[in-house]
């Protein structure tokens, strides 16, 4: 990770944008080390789900990864083929079916395709079959259709895991997997859904880590819930206090006070500084409106924009019309890129300063600080 005060040259920020690293802002919420008992999580505060189907689901993270675990509970075992399922949407937005990066059409795996509740990203599967296997699915679309990666060989990510069928029915099988948050393209907030398959067909479902799973035709099935909202780049945060809810846009008045909390896109086009009130994330658009006075003041907080994975309309600064200079600050102020990001619009300002003298501009992915419509602006 590399700090960057303004002002910059743009060829300087962009190449340590190529160069920075991965790793994310954040403390430990709490470090896994696997042994196949559900005590590996804090189960106060970690374990989301006690599973009809005799599962109990559990995940938390840090500040590099995220981590799961499913468990078979009342002495059952796993079958070798049996699967533990994670899909995440990793630019989650107001509308999780319709907006944002990725696709409802999940992998088609053992000639079966999900349903999901929301747009998802990435797709991590597990199963105990030769001491544990992984698997690994990106979804590389910006337009709703699904577009996954071709299925790799198992466990070709080197994942840390730990697996355990459970012996004659005598101990509970359990499967757990640590995923680097870099895998899931550095965000702000998740929505992610957990599930378990059973045959070698997975045509069979235990329950779910949320809500139900319906059956369809032609080897269909559908998700019906999911963990909404969930702030992955914050420390001490309780992860599963809501279940779909789905995360809110922000569009700023004239009030002056921008409240602080996570969100999905922010746009403000009132005359006026809008001040972080306090740390704030948002995982698509900052938009930054029609007038030179529309601006963000960010005081002496950070403001945290999501990873732009595949692109669309994630993790990203767009400043329009005559808008100038998008941010303001007395007092320092940082802003912080979590992954891959860009600054972009379609202003009509012959000149401004980007990050105001004082401010700090953290990046930790290829951040794209190019033109912003015809203009190049200055303070980086």
């Amino acid at each position: 990770m590399m700090k960057l005060s303004s002002p910059f040259l743009f060829a300087a920020l962009l190449l340590c944008g190529l160069l920075a690293g991965n790793s994310v802002s954040a403390q430990s919420n709490h470090t896994v080390t696997f042994t196949g008992n559900a005590t590996d999580f804090t189960a106060a505060t970690e374990k989301i789900s006690a599973g009809s189907g005799a599962v109990d689901y559990y995940a938390t993270f840090d500040a590099t990864y995220m981590y799961f675990g499913a468990f078979r509970t009342g002495n059952n075992a796993w079958g070798a083929n049996d699967h533990f399922t994670i899909y995440v949407d990793a630019d989650p937005r107001s509308a999780p079916t319709t907006a944002g990066n990725g696709s409802t059409a999940g992998v088609l795996w053992d000639a079966n395709t999900p349903t999901l509740p929301f747009r998802a990203d990435y797709r991590v599967a597990m199963r105990v079959n030769n001491s544990g296997e992984s698997f690994y699915h990106s979804n590389n679309t910006t337009s709703g259709t699904a577009n996954w990666s071709a299925t790799t060989a198992a466990n070709a990510k080197g994942y840390t895991q730990f697996a355990v069928v459970g012996v004659n029915g005598s101990s509970n099988g359990a499967m757990e997997i640590r995923v680097p948050l870099s895998d899931f393209g550095n965000p702000a907030s998740v929505y992610f859904s957990l599930f378990s398959t059973f045959n070698t067909a997975n045509t069979g479902f235990f329950a779910p880590g949320t809500g139900t799973i319906t059956s369809g035709a032609g080897g269909t099935f559908t998700v019906n819930n999911y963990f909404g909202k969930v702030p992955v780049y914050k420390s001490g945060v309780s992860l599963f206090t809501t279940t779909t809810t789905p995360i809110t846009d922000l569009t700023l008045s004239a009030s002056g006070a921008l409240t602080a909390g996570d969100y999905g896109d922010i746009s403000t086009s009132a005359a006026t500084t809008n001040t972080l009130s306090g740390n704030t994330s948002f995982s698509g658009t900052l938009t930054v409106g029609t007038t030179v006075a529309s601006r963000i003041g960010l005081s002496t907080f950070t403001l945290y924009v999501g990873g732009r994975g595949f692109g669309g309309t994630a993790g990203q600064i767009l400043l329009n019309g005559s808008s100038g200079a998008p941010f303001t600050t007395g007092a320092g102020g940082t802003v912080n890129f979590l992954g891959a990001g860009l600054l972009g619009g379609t202003t009509t300002a012959t000149s401004f300063v980007a990050f105001p003298s004082g401010s700090t501009v953290i990046i930790n992915g290829a951040v794209d600080f190019g033109n912003v419509g015809a203009t190049t602006p200055s303070g980086l």
